[in-house]
């Protein structure tokens, strides 16, 4: 059984995920906590991307998440923003390897 669980998906998830929780917390009810968060796990679901094969890393979004985190540092805000660059890439890459070994099992039928 093929899951929909793949890699794009899930980052693309995340990705309206961040732009929601941003907004939500910017607009809605204000917290800075709540901001790093969504901003870092938004670029950070940007900065490895799974196309054919490989996944590969985006330079210039790396660049970005490092002196988000950087920033997020100096603002007090390291936590959230260590949490939201994990989750960024993270799960993705989760979903990547946990497809990519369903894919390398065994065909079904097959003990």
């Amino acid at each position: 059984m093929r899951s929909n669980l793949t890699p794009p998906r899930v980052a693309h998830a995340l990705t309206l995920a961040g732009i929601i929780g941003a907004a939500w917390f910017y607009l809605v009810q204000h917290n800075e906590f709540g901001i790093a968060l969504a901003v870092t796990t938004l670029v950070g679901s940007g900065v490895v991307q799974y196309g054919s094969g490989k996944p590969f890393v985006v330079p210039l979004l790396l660049i970005l998440l490092i002196l988000l985190v950087g920033v997020q540092l100096v603002d007090g805000k390291l936590v959230a923003a260590l949490i939201g660059a994990g989750l960024g890439t993270g799960l993705p890459y989760l979903a990547y390897r946990r497809s990519k070994h369903e894919s390398s099992a065994s065909p079904p039928g097959n003990p």
